[in-house]
């Protein structure tokens, strides 16, 4: 009968990851850090795992956005259009209300299935979809074509 519990515990575990992960547009199907969440056995460790997920994007995240102002204030080749707003200052603005849309978003997804088992573990992987999403947009709007030692994120 054990055996029997655990594979089912193994099943349901699969399943939710599967849920979880498999929708999330942006996330690479098959990622090590996927793979490492759809095999766990309970949704208590499925929660730990996409924590440290999210913890390990969120420093991605960080890297790829401190380069991105880099980037901004490195001197150009072309002086600004007169009246044209500090791009430093733009990107931080547009940082500060992104970080605001995610943590709302994914508080409204969790908020949509709580008090669910799912909710704590959908709203972390909301997060770590738009986090991994979110380093994709500054590699793609500031560092693509810059002179940066940061390669694209996978």
């Amino acid at each position: 009968m054990r055996r029997r519990d655990a594979a089912s515990r193994r099943a349901s575990a699969l399943a939710l990851a599967a849920l979880l992960l498999g929708p999330l547009e942006g996330v690479a199907a098959g990622s090590e850090s996927d793979a490492a969440c759809a095999d766990v056995g309970t949704t208590r460790e499925i929660e730990s795992c996409l924590a440290r997920e999210l913890d390990a994007a969120d420093r991605e995240l960080n890297r790829y956005y401190a380069e991105a102002l880099r980037v901004l204030a490195s001197p150009r080749d072309t002086p600004p259009e007169a009246g044209a707003r500090d791009p430093v200052a733009a990107l931080r603005a547009a940082q500060r209300s992104w970080v605001r849309f995610r943590d709302q978003e994914c508080e409204a997804e969790y908020q949509a299935i709580s008090p669910g088992t799912l909710a704590a573990s959908q709203a972390l992987g909301c997060k770590l979809a738009l986090t991994r999403e979110r380093t994709r947009q500054l590699w793609n709007g500031f560092l693509s074509g810059a002179s940066t030692q940061l390669a694209a994120p996978r």
